[in-house]
């Protein structure tokens, strides 16, 4: 069995990393995630303690074809739940999950105004270890968010409209490729590697370190206000958020959306959560008229000064409660209509008392208001992300308990943005994907513009085999007709107390057989028997699906029919005819 080689081979290759399989505690956490409608049983689950670790584990994933997947961060205030998305691409079904959380070490260097974080950070543990030193970062507004994927996708930020998005100020990068090799990329080291990873996901590689650009921080002025959702605090906020949107001088930005908060069980609300980068004076005067003039007065307001650490807090509350979830984004240009917003809203009230009543207890729509000068300036082709034009971002992400609703939800999503961009088409328009928000899979031609082709390229020279090809779409050209990924059937997995040892050998002598054995002549005068060697390649294409020792126990008996040859069996994940 592929997965006892594999295994057999992680425990005596891991430096100080450690193997974890089914019917273990260690197990079991790392399968957690935010959404748990996600949530797939992996074959087995590695935590690396090292970037050679990490390259340990990809080479031999490659080496036995089992398909491998990543997770870091974390979901709500649970250590134990990582991965805070929904796309499915942080989990795997029977087989390898190398969970990089325990790799979350940040350090910062004052004097050079950076702050490098390894794999599996979250950025509230940036956020902390900047703000010891009165720095920030462009990072998650959600602090729980994982540092590898929110930066990959791009990274929008409360610091957006000052220093643009994420990957802006990405300095470099470390990185293991699908051949295990480990490598740095900068604007002066693998430049073209470090052009894909800014924008164009995690399908190159495997992310181990992060050093970011940071910047001078002082106090911030914020906070949520909430309203009752009426036809007029929906006109009066929606109205608000958009003049202070193209009013900011890019310290002042603004989320608004609707929820079911946890201070308000059962009670559905509209919010804006508020920030401006500057004293608590000019942050009242900025948001004085949204509390003021409001047509009713708010259920709460929670506007005060507080630190740039402790701003990145405010939405992980709602964030942090259990469920199934999944998340679709829109993105669109022009001024948000109220009626846009109040359309999805809508939708969203219908479905809970008509389809699933679940999604009534939480859940969320999202509609940023981000002042995008800085984003803007960057040329589209400058790196992998491409919608440096004039846009907004919304996420419709529900959340329910039961599985039977899985589906309903999912094509909810869909239609609430695209109602959404029908809406805001009337007097705006709508540009591009926002890859962080798109947990249902967006053509990768639509989500990366003119980008793609050279994505392509790029994703033949790094990942020929397409091993990291999950969530972007963008996929090397086949070889040899077929993926080069393994081909792992549900349930293939060893449990902890299974005996580990494989059936087979790597290589192995048959004996007994009919035929007289084949013979060549080196020029000595002897006749000398032949060995023959079978090589036997993997694919992954659904035709080739037989478990693989079944396939190696054929070879053998058919080549050992051949009397007194020596016959040599190995697997190959590479590409080429079975």
């Amino acid at each position: 069995m592929a997965l006892s080689y594999l295994v057999s081979d992680l425990r005596k290759s891991l430096g100080d990393g450690k193997v974890f399989l089914p019917g273990c505690e260690e197990y079991s956490k790392a399968l957690k995630r935010w959404a748990a409608s996600i949530e797939k049983p992996a074959g087995v689950v590695v935590h690396p303690s090292s970037s050679q670790d990490v390259s340990t584990a990809v080479k031999l994933s490659t080496q036995y074809s089992i398909p491998l997947t990543t997770v870091c961060g974390m979901g709500g205030f649970n250590r134990a739940k990582s991965g805070h998305g929904t796309s499915g691409d942080s989990s795997t079904e029977g087989g390898l999950l190398i969970n990089l959380r325990h790799l979350n070490t940040v350090s910062v260097d004052p004097s050079n105004r950076t702050v490098t974080a390894a794999g599996g950070a979250i950025w509230g543990e940036i956020d902390e270890a900047a703000a010891a030193h009165d720095l920030s970062c462009v990072g998650g507004t959600v602090n729980k968010t994982g540092v590898a994927g929110y930066t990959t996708g791009g990274g929008f930020g409360w610091l957006s409209g000052q220093y643009g998005l994420a990957i802006d100020n990405l300095l470099s990068a470390e990185i293991v490729l699908a051949d295990g090799r480990i490598t740095t990329c900068s604007s002066t080291e693998e430049p073209d590697l470090f052009w894909a990873i800014r924008g164009g996901g995690h399908m190159f590689g495997i992310l181990t370190s992060f050093t970011f650009r940071a910047y001078p921080q002082g106090p911030v002025y914020g906070g949520i206000v909430v309203f009752p959702p009426t036809p007029a605090t929906v006109n009066h906020l929606i109205t608000f958020a958009n003049q202070t949107q193209a009013s900011s001088d890019g310290r002042t930005a603004m989320f608004c959306g609707f929820t079911t908060p946890p201070f308000l069980p059962g009670k559905r609300v509209i919010f804006g959560c508020c920030f401006h980068d500057g004293p608590s004076d000019e942050g009242r005067a900025i948001f004085a008229p949204l509390v003021d003039n409001a047509p009713t007065p708010p259920l709460k307001n929670a506007l005060t000064s507080m630190s740039y650490k402790a701003m990145n807090e405010v939405l992980a509350v709602a964030a942090a409660s259990e469920g199934r979830r999944v998340s679709k984004g829109a993105c669109y240009s022009g001024p948000l209509p109220p009626s846009a917003f109040a359309k999805v809203l809508d939708m969203y009230e219908d479905f809970v008392a008509t389809t699933c009543p679940e999604a009534g207890e939480s859940g969320a729509c999202l509609f940023e208001f981000y002042p995008l000068d800085a984003v803007c300036r960057v040329a589209p082709d400058a790196t992998a992300f491409v919608n440096r034009q004039p846009h907004s971002n919304a996420m419709c992400i529900p959340r329910w308990r039961s599985a039977k609703y899985d589906g309903v939800c999912r094509q909810f999503t869909r239609d609430a943005m695209e109602a959404l961009k029908t809406a805001v088409s009337e007097g705006g328009g709508t540009t591009g994907e926002y890859l962080n928000y798109d947990g249902l899979g967006t053509p990768a031609r639509k989500t990366f513009g003119g980008n793609y082709e050279r994505l392509v390229k790029l994703k033949e020279r790094f990942d020929p085999g397409n091993i990291f090809d999950k969530r972007s779409g963008v996929r090397a050209p086949e070889r040899g007709g077929g993926s080069r990924r393994g081909h792992v059937e549900k349930g293939a997995r060893l449990e902890e107390n299974e005996n580990r040892e494989p059936e087979l050998e790597p290589e192995a002598e048959e004996k007994n057989g009919q035929l007289t054995p084949p013979t060549s002549n080196d020029g000595d005068g002897e006749m000398d028997k032949v060995t023959h060697e079978v090589v036997i390649t993997s694919r992954g294409s659904e035709g080739g699906s037989r478990k693989m020792e079944e396939i190696v126990k054929e070879v053998r008996t058919a080549m050992g029919k051949i009397a007194g040859a020596k016959v040599l069996v190995s697997v190959s994940p590479v590409g080429g005819e079975v």
